[in-house]
């Protein structure tokens, strides 16, 4: 606290002697560099200013005289009134910045520089000093400060470190940002201080490719950017990223590294992630198509450098598509991971299984001869033979395998894998369950089969397709029962064509569900257009394949499509043949057969006698007729064994109430002994061959040929 004020003489505040030289100097001097003085008498608390004072602190620039805090900002009375009291009282020389306010209400940064008089003064009473404007300094070093307090604040909160550290190996801390702690584990005390340098954060491992990235950059005066692993101090490992250069003084004396460090772990992690689903197959978790191939232009490059061998095998489960369609998709993801894993364990440590697509897998079996092949698909087909339990049901889990050899076979990745997979064809064309080696010959079988398959797309695309029907025969009476109808297809350049053209289409469920729906919309057609002609054509049988009912829904599909053009159930007949009945789709076949039988169709079996089935497939589905293979009928005049079985066939059909049709008639001796057996109805080249619709039709109102092949029936 000031004393209560006293009036003083302002004459002459900072004592310079009365009339000396250095009173007008030092003032001059001071009025030159803006510095006002002052004198506080302590006792009256009243303050002396001289003009220029005067002038900074807001008053007319003649000197005066105020009470010493009155231009004081109060914010900064009490810190003012320290300094002068403490100045006052030791004698000692008191530097202090603080605010004013002018009477404007303009805020002023000022520095006083206060002292009392020398001891030699007697007992003084006042405090004298300068004063100077420093608001313009001030305003820059406070903006400074605070710019240095956001730089603080932004890097200590940043997810990562600034650092500054020595040039030179082991890299020790000068200056570390507040985020080093939570990355490493030690807080930047600690690294500052030489607990810990940098190069011992780095994994052993990482730390020479480390050591030689920043010594490439430094050399080319270039920013350094690496990444690394490094040690926690709790001995977790952890990914980091580090960007930083190299600081050189005026003359390119090295002064220090400096940088920013963050951690990239959980991006790595994410980043591995993403390229191992990209390269690996979700359901398996075996490496896919791209994976394998890129797998195998790196052994190739292995192999042509050190002329080691090599085996690609291609596998396809067996039947996959009856499973997926009978037990569910469900049930084949299970099949493709059992599989997957059994393969991948008998390929065994030296072999490289991937999974390309659908229920198609490779391997790919280093130092592999012919040997090796055998006994690399051995081992896969013995882990097969056990079976695979899915619930409560056990499924096969059978394979197909094509091979190829390096060099034999083909020297680059993409003759080897197209060799592998004619020979994964053929395995399949032999039934399944097999190793076939590639041969030469496979290739002109592929390109067969590839021309079958362009031909039936093509057939399709332009609506070639066109069904033909060959005239099924009542043996009593010599009328026309119905027709079969036979796939036809009509070449513009080449004319109608057999099916045989296209074979391998029957073989590609897809292309060979397409063409027989497109033949069932063909002859529902004719069908509705003989019976708006008012013909009587008895029926229409159509041919349906095992791959037919494989599409789930084939029953339906067939019926729904009979009642769409209006045609009643006894207008339309199936013929399947007896390999339908065999297999891990015969139960799905029963059922779609009994769904057509509920309704009226009548199921034929075809072929009776040259596959697999046995008498008691004729109680377990619904056969309505049973046609004699042409093979028994051929020559049943001349043939005892033909003849006996024929006779048998007939006698067991009639027996059973199931009619019969025989095929492949071509004499009128052959139709006369089937009439006198008693076989029902009569089909072959004696009535006709198959032909299109409107001869068809006009088979229905002019009967077969007349003449010599009717003579039989008087």
């Amino acid at each position: 606290m000031l004393h209560a004020p006293v009036k003083l003489s302002i004459a002459n505040p900072l004592g310079f002697a009365e009339g000396s030289s250095a009173d007008p100097f030092a003032r001059e001097a001071l009025a030159v560099a803006g510095v006002g003085t002052w004198r506080i008498d302590m006792v009256s608390s009243l303050a002396t200013y001289d003009a220029l004072t005067s002038h900074i602190l807001g008053w007319p620039a003649t000197e005066r005289q105020e009470p010493a805090l009155a231009p004081v900002h109060p914010g900064d009375r009490a810190l003012v009134e320290a300094n002068l009291q403490s100045s006052f009282k030791t004698g000692a020389i008191h530097d202090v910045e603080f605010r004013i306010i002018r009477p404007d209400g303009a805020v002023r940064w000022v520095r006083a520089i206060a002292r009392p008089p020398a001891q030699g003064w007697g007992n003084p009473r006042w405090v004298d000093g300068i004063l100077y404007d420093i608001t313009e300094s001030m305003e820059l070093r406070l903006a400074q400060q605070e710019s240095e307090r956001a730089m603080r604040t932004l890097i200590n909160n940043l997810p990562g470190v600034a650092y500054r550290c020595a040039c030179t190996v082991p890299w020790s801390m000068l200056f570390c940002s507040e985020g080093v702690e939570a990355l490493t584990g030690y807080s930047a005390t600690e690294l500052t201080e030489g607990k810990m340098t940098w190069a011992e954060f780095a994994h052993p491992d990482d730390f020479a490719a480390v050591e030689a990235a920043v010594a490439k950059a430094v050399t080319a005066g270039e920013q350094f950017n690496v990444q690394y692993r490094f040690v926690h101090r709790d001995g977790s490992i952890r990914w980091i990223q580090e960007k930083g250069i190299e600081v050189r003084d005026a003359d390119g004396t090295p002064l220090w590294l400096e940088g920013f460090i963050w951690d990239i772990t959980e991006q790595r992690s994410a980043l591995e992630q993403l390229r191992w689903t990209a390269s690996h197959d979700s359901l398996t978790s075996l490496p896919n198509r791209s994976l394998f191939q890129e797998r195998l232009e790196a052994e190739l490059r292995r192999c042509r450098a050190s002329c080691e061998r090599l085996a690609v095998l291609l596998l396809d489960v067996d039947d996959f598509k009856q499973i997926n369609d009978t037990m569910g998709h469900d049930a084949g993801d299970a099949l493709l991971r059992e599989f997957g894993s059994r393969i991948k364990e008998a390929a065994g440590d030296g072999g490289f299984v991937a999974r390309l697509s659908g229920d198609e897998f490779a391997m790919i079996v280093r130092g592999a001869g012919l040997a090796g092949i055998n006994a690399a698909a051995e081992r896969v087909l013995e882990q097969l033979e056990r079976p695979f339990q899915y619930g409560k049901a056990l499924l096969d889990c059978h394979a197909s395998i094509g091979a190829a050899l390096y060099p034999s076979h083909g020297t680059n990745r993409g003759d080897l894998i197209k060799n592998a997979d004619m020979a994964l064809y053929a395995a399949k064309a032999e039934g399944g369950g097999k190793l076939r080696l590639f041969e030469p010959q496979f290739r002109a079988e592929m390109q067969q089969r590839a021309s079958g398959l362009s031909l039936a797309r093509c057939a399709l695309r332009e609506d070639w397709i066109v069904p033909h029907y060959q005239a099924k025969v009542d043996l009593a009476t010599g009328r026309i029962a119905g027709f079969e109808a036979l796939l036809r297809w009509f070449h513009p350049q080449r004319g109608v064509q057999y099916p045989q053209t296209i074979a391998p289409a029957f073989e590609d469920f897809q292309i060979a569900t397409a063409i027989s729906t497109r033949m069932i919309e063909k002859i529902c057609r004719d069908a509705i257009s003989w019976l708006e002609q008012d013909l009587s054509f008895g029926h229409v049988a159509l041919n349906v394949s095992a791959g037919d009912f494989r599409r789930g829904d084939f029953a339906e599909m067939l019926l729904a499509r009979m009642r769409e053009f209006g045609l009643r159930p006894d207008h339309i007949q199936v013929e399947v043949t007896e390999t339908v009945f065999v297999g891990r789709g015969a139960s799905y076949v029963e059922s779609a057969l009994k769904t057509l039988s509920r309704e009226g169709v009548v199921i034929a079996l075809d072929d009776f006698g040259t596959g697999y089935a046995s008498l008691s497939h004729l109680k377990q589905f619904p056969v309505n007729v049973i046609k004699i293979d042409q093979s028994f009928v051929r020559d049943v005049d001349t043939d005892a064994d033909h003849a006996a079985i024929v006779r048998a066939v007939i006698n067991l059909g009639r027996n059973l109430g199931i009619r019969t049709v025989a095929e492949g008639i071509e004499t009128e001796v052959e139709a006369e002994r089937l009439r006198e057996w008693g076989c029902d109805y009569g089909q072959g080249y004696l009535f006709g061959r198959a032909v299109a619709a409107d001869e068809a039709a006009a088979l229905c109102v002019e009967g077969v040929p007349s003449g010599e092949p009717l003579a039989a029936f008087g």
